[in-house]
């Protein structure tokens, strides 16, 4: 793939450039849709100041302007390349850091210090942006899909019904493989046994799978099983065993989003009462071997109670920093060693179907995908 530096006589670059150049900045080893949007950063990060991400092997700047829109765009100048983030704002126009040109939200050069006049079509290369707060999304590939695709809502996350906290982790792994974690939970209680429901320490149940053209759904539900500590002190249920019940959904290759709920039967109706975790995992791939995880989780039991959302964000944290370990250790041996081939269980399911879905997507962006992999003891 090539990018052409050059501009149409409207001064806006050739229609897909963009993609064209977030491609080739991650080079031929990307296994992320750049046709996607991804969460940049959380609205509380954005303010008004330029910040710089990296996002999908491109650099993005952000800020806020006075009346609040959120603006981003390459972290580049288009004159000499240097880092936009690293400039300041006047006002809303950012002013580059290193020989003082302006340019306005839209990204229009307004003024050059060292002459009176303004190059034509020289601009910055603005992306879309939404905010859906709590997230700020950004979308790198071809500009003119990013209409027909709206970002993902998760608006429980803003809900006063349910009382919410997380964290922010950076993740020397891809993204996938943190994708790939989320969707099969059998291994939580062998990595994170203080987490872990005791319903998840007998069989798992089948899961039940339902399938979309971009996006994934499964269930499974539990026998009655006593709980955790955790959750028998969290929300206050007397000694017993309760049914429980587990669903996950991969929305888009920038959203995990799962739920764990615990039923409590009406005395009177009969009817059960859901204690309800979820849990929203924002993925965002930095390079091929690097990400970004912004993860929340709300509850909507003891949603008032201070100290419940103090220990379900420290067992949590810890929860997610072990989940970046694993993750960190998978791509560090097969850095190591490069892609064998592997075998699945039952409990692969939900990921097999996010690979067979994020492949559809590379493909029709033109990625080849499905390079062989070598078998254990294959000559290396």
């Amino acid at each position: 793939m090539t990018f052409d530096p050059g501009t149409r006589d409207d001064g806006e670059r050739p229609h897909g450039t963009r993609l064209t150049q977030a491609a080739a900045a991650a080079g031929d080893d990307r296994n992320y849709p750049l046709n996607c949007w991804y969460v940049a950063a959380t609205s509380d990060e954005v303010g008004q100041a330029i910040i710089g991400r990296r996002l999908l092997d491109l650099g993005v700047a952000m800020y806020r302007t006075r009346t609040g829109e959120v603006v981003a765009f390459e972290d580049r100048c288009p004159h000499r390349a240097f880092p936009l983030s690293t400039g300041r704002l006047d006002g809303d126009h950012v002013v580059c850091g290193y020989h003082g040109f302006s340019f306005d939200p839209s990204g229009r050069c307004v003024a050059v210090p060292s002459q009176e006049h303004v190059p034509y079509g020289a601009r910055l290369h603005m992306l879309p942006v939404q905010e859906r707060p709590p997230y700020v999304w950004v979308w790198l590939g071809e500009p003119a899909r990013s209409v027909l695709r709206a970002p993902e809502d998760v608006a429980w996350l803003d809900d006063r019904a349910w009382t919410v906290c997380g964290g922010v982790i950076d993740v020397t792994a891809n993204y996938l493989l943190l994708h790939e974690n989320f969707a099969d939970v059998t291994h939580v209680p062998f990595v994170h046994p203080e987490v872990s429901p005791r319903a998840l320490q007998t069989a798992a149940p089948a899961l039940e799978i339902e399938l979309a053209e971009t996006a994934v759904w499964y269930s499974r539900n539990y026998p009655a099983a006593p709980l955790a500590e955790w959750q028998s002190s969290t929300t206050g249920l007397p000694e017993g065993e309760y049914e429980q019940r587990e669903s996950g959904t991969f929305v888009s290759p920038a959203l995990w989003v799962d739920a764990w709920e615990v039923f409590e039967p009406d005395p009177l109706s009969g009817a059960p009462r859901s204690y309800a975790i979820r849990f929203a995992q924002a993925v965002t791939p930095v390079s091929p071997t690097a990400s970004r995880l912004i993860w929340r989780l709300g509850r909507n039991f003891a949603t008032d109670v201070g100290w419940v959302t103090a220990s379900l964000q420290t067992l949590f944290a810890e929860y997610y920093g072990r989940v970046a370990s694993l993750t960190e250790e998978v791509q560090y041996t097969i850095d190591l060693g490069g892609r064998w081939a592997e075998f699945n269980v039952s409990a692969d399911a939900a990921a097999l179907q996010v690979r067979r879905i994020v492949t559809g997507m590379l493909e029709e962006e033109g990625v080849e995908v499905g390079r062989p992999l070598r078998s254990p003891g294959a000559a290396r």
